[in-house]
């Protein structure tokens, strides 16, 4: 009976090594998540910080406080964000997508913050790619609008000007036009739709880790913050 004993422990602490052995770590995570982030976002200046909870259990379950990603600069999409900043509070994840596949599955995250920075000059560049029927577009930041010009080039007196604003909407950030002319005259509405709908969502956030959504947007003299 003894030496039955002995050995049902002895199994029993094997397993028990095993277990902890493969036991998912906060570093395991941290390396995860700076995976997903470089490969998805030509990352500079890339940290990423998380917390836990008291529970060691809820790290095996990719139950975690909070996840802190932090960036310099990254480009995404086609469009730099500097000093980006994501907070996500009472995260679920699924540890096994994210460290065997490089995939962000989210069952939840309670709450977030998020706030990041895009230049004038970026931007402009950025929008070089929009297929749009509208040559050397040209967009500029002044007292909170976007005063756009470029060239039609399906219309004659082709010299277009755009003033508009932008709204956050769930899935990123929208230009609105406000006010459209070609050569001092009004845009027809439908041309003026095809042109926006080109350029929307002008932000795309959906991509972003926990999918933030933008609340504030802030417009300066050269760069423009979203919230």
């Amino acid at each position: 009976m003894r030496s039955a004993r002995g050995l049902l422990i002895g199994a029993c602490a094997v397993l028990a090594f095993a277990g902890a052995a493969q036991a998912v770590t906060v570093k395991q995570i941290e390396d995860g998540l700076v995976r997903y982030m470089n490969d998805g976002f030509k990352c500079t200046g890339l940290k990423v910080v998380v917390q836990t909870f008291d529970d060691p259990q809820a790290v095996q379950e990719g139950h975690l406080k909070l996840v802190h990603i932090t960036v310099t600069r990254a480009d995404f999409e086609g469009i730099t964000m500097h000093e980006l900043s994501l907070k996500a509070y009472d995260v679920k994840l699924v540890v096994s997508a994210l460290l065997e596949q490089n995939k962000l599955l989210t069952n939840r995250a309670k709450n977030m913050t998020m706030h990041a920075r895009f230049t004038e000059a970026e931007m402009n560049e950025a929008l070089k790619t929009k297929k749009m029927p509208i040559q050397s577009f040209q967009v500029h930041f002044q007292d909170g609008k976007l005063v756009a010009t470029g060239t039609h080039r399906f219309l004659v007196g082709n010299q277009l000007k755009m003033i508009a604003h932008l709204e956050p909407k769930d899935d990123g950030v929208h230009l609105v036009a406000e006010k459209v002319w070609v050569n001092g005259l009004p845009l027809p509405v439908g041309q003026l739709k095809k042109i926006i709908d080109k350029m929307n969502p002008l932000i795309n956030l959906e991509r972003l880790p926990f999918h933030p959504k933008a609340k504030t947007i802030t417009i300066h003299e050269q760069d423009l913050e979203v919230s």
